[in-house]
C-alpha cells in the first residue's frame, strides 16, 4: 500500500477508535446532554457530532472511489446545522454507531482499492473546488482535521459534563 494511503488509512482508524471510546460509557439518554451553567450556545453534543460524522463518511468514500457525491451541506447533520437537545431528532446510539461502522467500512475500502491518479482529480462539489482543489487535499482534510477536531469537540464536551476523559 502506497505510505500515503497508508497513513490516511492508519490516521481514519485511529479516529474511529477514539471516538468508540469517547461513547461507549454513554446511555442513550445522555447523548444530547448539556452541561449546566449558561453558555452562548449548546455544544456539540455526542449525538449530534456522531451523527455529523456518520453524514461525511459516503461522502469520503465517493471522493477516493470517484462515487457519488451527495453534497452534505443541508443534511439534518450537515455543517448547518447545530446539535438540539431533542433526542427524538437523532437515531438510537447503537445504529448510528452501525451507520458509522459501515462508513469506516466504505472508507477503508476506497482506500484499499484506490486509482493513485485520484488524489489529483477536481472535486464534484464546486464549493469544495475553490477550498481544496482536488481530491488528495479534501480527502486528507476529511480524514484527519475533520475527524479529529470533532472527536475533540466530543472530547470536550465530557469533560464539560463531568464524565471521565476516554
Amino acid at each position: 500500500m502506497d505510505p500515503l494511503v497508508k497513513g490516511l488509512w492508519h490516521g481514519f482508524e485511529k479516529n474511529h477508535s477514539y471516538l468508540l471510546s469517547l461513547v461507549a460509557d454513554l446511555e442513550d439518554p445522555q447523548m444530547v446532554a448539556q452541561p449546566s451553567g449558561s453558555l452562548p450556545k449548546p455544544l456539540n453534543h455526542a449525538a449530534w457530532v456522531l451523527c455529523h460524522l456518520k453524514t461525511y463518511r459516503p461522502v469520503i468514500a465517493g471522493l477516493i472511489s470517484n462515487g457519488e457525491i451527495v453534497d452534505p451541506i443541508d443534511n439534518p447533520y450537515g455543517m448547518k446545522s447545530s446539535p438540539q437537545m431533542d433526542r427524538s431528532i437523532y437515531p438510537a446510539k447503537h445504529l448510528i454507531l452501525e451507520e458509522l461502522e459501515k462508513g469506516k467500512d466504505s472508507v477503508l475500502s476506497a482506500l484499499e482499492n484506490v486509482d493513485p491518479n485520484i488524489w489529483s482529480m477536481g472535486l464534484p462539489l464546486e464549493r469544495w473546488q475553490t477550498r481544496w482543489g482536488c481530491r488528495g487535499v479534501a480527502v486528507s482534510y476529511l480524514i484527519l482535521n475533520h475527524e479529529s477536531t470533532h472527536l475533540g469537540q466530543l472530547s470536550g464536551w465530557r469533560r464539560a459534563l463531568g464524565l471521565p476523559p476516554a
